[in-house]
């Protein structure tokens, strides 16, 4: 069914477990939390994404209401310390709010915990943080600012970079004959073709022209048990990179053979450089996901700790990759 048809369906969030297809102008929509600098980038840019679709760019109180009102947690406490100058004024805000959340990397992101940390509140963590996930790939410019400025749906293909150049490429539309679970290909016209609504989060990112019935990009563990689906710390589970249902019914996947949980509501694609995450909740916890290539194979899977994952497996045979959207 068209994105039109199941808008018009008239179904609210609390049909579903997650949103995917909200208002674009809803009170939901934006929400600051103070977690980190990539958050505050995506905050901002969804301020002015905003403010332009409603005729206020250049209204910076109409805009300083609307950030202020979407402040939560750490974020909310943050700006009440700030000096009054800073509160009644959306240039001085924004320069204040780049300074105390700066851009990730090793060094100045230590003590914030992301939204996506499944660690509970409380609990020690290791000294030893895992490694951080290599910088995307730049994309265009103009691509870069067709996807900050349109809130409406965005269409293209999704390249696969990984660590063992013999997996690169793109998502491709055939899937693995034995399982039909997703692999990569080289040439882009034999790629699958997506889009998603920026203004979802997370996404829902829907197959325009699926080799299956199901047309919807997700996730499938192969069954129930500890082994297979279980995350978080020493988990050796995976994933495999599916087509699927709608993520607001229920849950079926191509994946042959699985029983495990399926889930499609969960990708995030970064507006600033179209690097495509995934994330799953489970047991109130939310885990950012690696994505896994198998070399031979160019399958892919995700999984929330690569090394004890790799170490369950034969050496050498599986490699990290991740994912960009290429708007087209």
């Amino acid at each position: 069914m068209p994105i039109e048809g199941k808008l018009a369906l008239g179904l609210s969030d609390k049909d579903f477990d997650f949103p995917i297809f909200p208002s674009p102008y809803t009170e939901t929509d934006i929400a600051f939390t103070g977690s980190n600098g990539a958050e505050a980038e995506r905050f901002i840019n969804l301020i002015r994404r905003r403010a332009r679709a409603e005729g206020k760019l250049r209204d910076k109180e109409w805009i300083l209401d609307l950030a202020v009102s979407s402040l939560e947690g750490e974020a909310l406490r943050w700006h009440s310390r700030l000096s009054r100058e800073v509160r009644n004024d959306w240039d001085k805000l924004e320069d204040a709010l780049l300074e105390q959340y700066p851009p990730s990397s090793p060094t100045n992101e230590p003590s914030r915990r992301s939204s996506f940390d499944p660690t509970p509140a409380g609990t020690p963590t290791s000294a030893a943080g895992a490694a951080p996930a290599p910088a995307p790939a730049p994309i265009s410019e103009i691509s870069r600012s067709f996807m900050q400025l349109n809130l409406g749906p965005q269409t293209g293909l999704i390249k696969v970079v990984a660590d063992d150049a013999s997996v690169s490429g793109y998502l491709a539309r055939s899937m693995d004959p034995q399982y039909a679970i997703m692999i990569t290909c080289a040439n882009p016209e034999d790629a699958l073709k997506v889009q998603f609504w920026p203004a979802s989060y997370p996404h829902g990112i829907e197959i325009l022209n699926s080799a299956t019935r199901l047309t919807w990009m997700g996730a499938t563990h192969w069954d129930n048990s500890d082994v297979s689906s279980q995350l978080g710390k020493g988990s050796r589970a995976s994933a495999a990179l599916t087509t699927t249902s709608s993520p607001t019914s229920t849950a079926s996947s191509s994946y042959i053979g699985a029983k495990g949980p399926t889930k499609s509501g969960i990708w995030n694609v970064s507006p600033f450089d179209g690097s495509v995450s995934a994330s799953w909740e489970a047991d109130g916890c939310s885990y950012n996901l690696q994505l896994v290539a198998i070399i031979s194979k160019k399958h892919l899977f995700l999984v929330s700790n690569y090394e004890a994952y790799c170490a369950s497996r034969p050496k050498g045979t599986r490699c990290k990759a991740r994912m960009i959207f290429e708007p087209a």
